[in-house]
């Protein structure tokens, strides 16, 4: 965050440093993450599920402040298999992955599509040191 910080308008060779750096740590921080909370030990109860949820929503917004992808990316997989889950257990055995699928990639098609919009309602509601460190969104 300091090399994203240190070139807020991403013209500079430390906005590539960042961006290199993004992609190394996103998955080291997500994994554990995940990983704790006994997701690839079996552990599918609802609660879990629903956590697994709220965080990628959590990582989503990072994301979209921070206007990186690599946290939302690196914690795909463990959202994919939690909706997946949630789905198989409460009725939809035999089609969850391929709902999920629907539901994700139509998600992830309508986020790429409106990424600015929401990045600049997003940025509106932060306070103004916060955006500071941030880069600014595109008007456009």
């Amino acid at each position: 965050m300091y090399w994203d910080a240190a070139d807020t308008r991403r013209v500079t060779r430390k906005s590539d440093v960042a961006f290199w750096l993004h992609l190394l740590a996103a998955p080291l921080m997500i994994h554990p993450v995940f990983s704790s909370l006994g997701v690839l030990d079996g552990n599918d109860s609802l609660n879990i599920m629903v956590l697994i949820v709220v965080l990628y929503v959590f990582m989503t917004v990072l994301s979209i402040s921070i206007d990186r992808r690599a946290f939302m990316v690196s914690s795909l997989m463990y959202v994919m298999y939690a909706l997946s889950s949630l789905i198989e257990n409460y009725g939809g055995v035999g089609y969850s992955l391929a709902v999920t699928g629907v539901v994700m990639g139509v998600s992830l098609l309508m986020l790429s599509i409106y990424w600015q919009a929401v990045r600049r309602m997003f940025l509106a509601r932060l306070p103004a040191r916060i955006r500071g460190y941030l880069p600014a969104a595109n008007l456009g």
